[in-house]
């Protein structure tokens, strides 16, 4: 338990307080978390961990790790170029705030290498970077009233320029090179012209920080080129959120998210059997559930996008307890499922992974729509066929299932055949569509408190369409990269989200 020596925040007594719960039982609820998502106390308060179920707690967690690790590695990266120890990092980091300037990161300090200047250089470098923030603030204000209509984007010209001189000017060779690497893959032919090459990373930085756009986006959007304008026809993955936030409720986000709770409640669609584990205790049932089996798939229960989601062929019967503790060693918790046989049109597009496509619905509380639909892909040797695990997303025509676009991946790579199995996309025609959009519908109201969906389906060899996940938080990358398209006015107009009030008229 984390030490609450005279001198330390109770952090403890601090969630009792603002929970309104008695410190014995928040004391517990604490413990438990920071066991099972490796999460401080300080984090558990600070990122109101009280809030939510276990389920949202660890996805809430990994990202808070993600955070923790990030700011560790800046501050490595600080102390070695100071070359003073890493506790030490914290102190430079306050001299600096205590300026009173600029409210210093150390994430801040350690990309823009902001150790490169001398003490008498610093007030000026940091006057800089609180003209970026109040930059940023006024643009984000005239994007709001040119949505509403009262200004147009030549009024945002002068503020935009010097923002761009502010990245021309601040940032380190390295930055270039780390975004260099995100941008190489889809666009070699900057590398010809080293002027065009800086500015179109000057580009990608400053749309990252002004809007929101990931590195993912901006490659896969193919922004070199855009204006502003342009880009703000794009959906970005933190506006995607806000919208989702206002459509599906927050609370019941676990009716999807919990992988075995959805398919305890929807498992006549999944059309295969399911097995969750949480320790050892579930290996009589794990050994049922495997008897006559060769392969079954494994999900850990907690992670997300494809994940460790992997095929297990089963070992004999003297070796499968070995196989089944090394499992739970693995992972707190698992789902053993059926391995999904694909029908012959799936496996054509590549055989190793179970392809799957995204019928995206949305309902009102009167009818529902099918928005947005694309296939996602796998390549040679992998089980999954998530962007991340280098899979390839297609744009599939909602009405008749058949792809409409080339292929595109998160590097922004363009295929309009799959590298491996050589299948064109453009044209290629999905089986039984009406059976899919039949059963996109049909389960469209039947997750509570979640309007919005995207729905992973697959079709089998016994001519099924099937669930093999839904999204509550369903994102629209693949939509918008597979056909260069921008769907922020559409999806706006689609959901009734106003994005000057931040609210949708359900």
């Amino acid at each position: 338990m984390e030490n609450k020596t005279k001198g330390k925040i109770d952090y403890i007594q601090l969630v009792s307080e603002k929970a309104n719960r008695e410190y014995a039982d928040v004391e517990a609820e604490m413990i438990e978390t920071r066991d099972t998502c490796g999460v401080t106390f300080r984090e558990f308060y600070r990122y109101q961990l009280w809030e939510h179920s276990m389920t949202q707690k660890q996805i809430i967690s990994r990202k808070i790790l993600r955070v923790r690790n990030r700011k560790s590695e800046s501050t490595r990266i600080v102390a070695e170029a100071l070359g003073i120890p890493k506790k030490d990092v914290k102190n430079v980091i306050k001299q600096i705030n205590d300026k009173g300037i600029f409210l210093m990161d150390v994430n801040i300090y350690a990309v823009f290498e902001l150790f490169r200047y001398k003490e008498e250089e610093l007030d000026e470098v940091l006057h800089k970077f609180a003209r970026r923030k109040e930059l940023r603030a006024s643009l984000q204000e005239k994007f709001v009233a040119i949505d509403a209509g009262d200004l147009t984007y030549a009024d945002l010209e002068e503020e935009v320029e010097e923002l761009y001189d502010f990245y021309r000017e601040m940032m380190p060779e390295s930055l270039y090179n780390t975004l260099w690497e995100k941008l190489s893959y889809s666009r070699p032919d900057l590398a010809e012209d080293k002027e065009q090459q800086r500015e179109a990373l000057v580009d990608m930085a400053v749309t990252k920080y002004l809007l929101q756009f990931s590195e993912a986006e901006y490659v896969s959007f193919h922004f070199v080129g855009k204006t502003i304008e342009e880009k703000r026809e794009f959906l970005s993955d933190v506006e995607r959120m806000r919208i989702i936030k206002t459509l599906n409720r927050w609370d019941c986000f676990d009716h999807l998210d919990d992988k075995f709770l959805t398919y305890s409640r929807l498992k006549k669609y999944y059309r295969r059997k399911a097995l969750f584990v949480t320790s050892k205790e579930d290996y009589d049932k794990f050994k049922w559930f495997c008897l006559g089996k060769k392969t079954v798939v494994i999900k850990p229960y907690s992670e997300s996008m494809g994940r460790g989601i992997r095929p297990l062929q089963l070992k004999g019967k003297k070796s499968r307890k070995k196989q089944f503790e090394k499992l739970c060693a693995e992972y707190d918790s698992f789902i053993v499922e059926d391995l999904i046989k694909p029908h012959e049109t799936i496996r054509a597009l590549n055989p190793d992974s179970v392809n799957t496509v995204r019928v995206v619905t949305y309902f009102d509380g009167r009818k529902t729509i099918i928005h947005d639909t694309f296939m996602k892909v796998g390549k040679k040797g992998s089980f999954v066929d998530n962007g991340g695990a280098g899979g390839i997303f297609v744009s599939v025509n909602p009405e008749t299932g058949t792809f409409k676009s080339a292929g595109c991946d998160e590097n922004g790579v363009v295929y309009e055949t799959h590298p491996d199995t050589g299948i064109r996309f453009n044209g290629y025609q999905l089986p039984d569509w009406k059976q899919a959009r039949k059963l996109a519908m049909k389960l469209s109201t039947k997750v509570p408190g979640i309007n919005y969906i995207g729905w992973d389906f697959t079709y089998t060899e016994k001519g099924k369409w099937i669930i093999v996940e839904g999204n509550a938080k369903t994102q629209f990358f693949g939509q918008q990269c597979t056909t260069g398209v921008g769907l922020r006015k559409s999806v706006m107009e689609t959901l009734h989200y106003d994005p000057v009030t931040g609210t949708s008229k359900k």
